[in-house]
């Protein structure tokens, strides 16, 4: 059980929320939802 320790050590934790949300969507667009166009409503 000592060696598990060695090898599955937990990650830093972040200063903030902010830095670890950022880290995640670096290259993802930066965390903007994609546009949809929608139909125009009409009753009928």
């Amino acid at each position: 059980l000592p060696v598990l320790g060695l090898i599955e050590t937990p990650r830093r934790l972040p200063n903030s929320i902010t830095e670890a949300v950022l880290e995640k969507n670096k290259g993802g667009g930066g965390g903007h939802p994609a546009r949809a166009t929608a139909a125009p409503e009409t009753k009928g």
